[in-house]
Parts: structure tokens; sequence; C-alpha cells
């Protein structure tokens, strides 16, 4: 097993360009090198961008690695379901977005039932939920 130095050597030498995080093309340049499919490099950066920013930071590539603590872990893991969510990938849920999540899990809503569930998980009143607010909300956790 690695640790977490390796891990954070390994990412200081792969950011080419030290802006303290991986693009994709940083790491297929690295990964190509070392014999890895195009494939897989694209698998192991989706699974390590867990903001979907397309970018991967040193903390998201710890977490991916299984360097990182595990509530680090945790926290990837709702936000990897929240992610699911956002239907249309644009950082936060809307209330269709949130509908069809509960319908895939098998919790249907009346449209005033969603409305009030929208009131619990959008702490701001923007009409958006954003990642942290639907983890903490649904899963009762700070990510």
């Amino acid at each position: 097993m690695h640790c977490a130095e390796e891990y954070t050597n390994f990412f200081n030498e792969v950011d080419a360009d030290g802006s303290g995080s991986l693009t994709l093309d940083e790491l297929s340049v690295t990964l190509g090198k070392k014999g890895y499919k195009d494939t897989d490099i694209k698998n192991l950066f989706s699974a390590a961008d867990d903001s979907g920013d397309g970018k991967v930071t040193l903390d998201e590539f710890l977490v991916c690695m299984g360097a990182a603590p595990p509530k680090q872990h945790k926290g990837a893991t709702f936000r990897r379901v929240a992610r699911s969510c956002d239907l249309d990938g644009n950082g936060v849920l809307d209330a269709s977005e949130i509908r069809q999540c509960l319908a895939d899990s098998n919790f249907h809503y009346t449209e005033q039932e969603l409305a009030g569930k929208m009131k619990e998980l959008d702490h701001d009143g923007n009409g958006k939920v954003s990642y942290e607010e639907f983890i903490k909300e649904v899963f009762g956790v700070d990510s």
C-alpha cells in the first residue's frame, strides 16, 4: 500500500504547470508513458474528479487513491451521489432533478411535497440546491 506522501509526490510530478490541480492531459502524458490505456486513464480521471470541474485537486486525488482519511472518502461518495442527480451537469440541483433523483430511489412526492422538500434543502433560497446542501439534508452529514 502506498502512503499519502508517495501519492503527493506523484501528484506534484504530474502537475506540469504547477497549478495545484491535474488536467486529463497532464495525467495522460504521465500515465501513457507508463503503459496505461487511454480508456483506463479517462476512467481514473473521472473517478478522481469528484467536483466534476475537469480538474483533480490533491485532496480528490488522495481520496481516489485511498490515501485520504475515511471522512474524506464518505464526503467523496456523497458528492458522487449528488453529482449523479445533477442531470444538466451545472453543479447544482433544481426541483426537477431532485424529483427525478428521488423517484429513481423509489421516493415519490406530490408537487406540494416536493416544494416543501425544496424549502428544506435550499438553505439560501435561490431555487437551486448545492451539492453540500443536498448532502447535509439527505445524508445528515457535512461533507
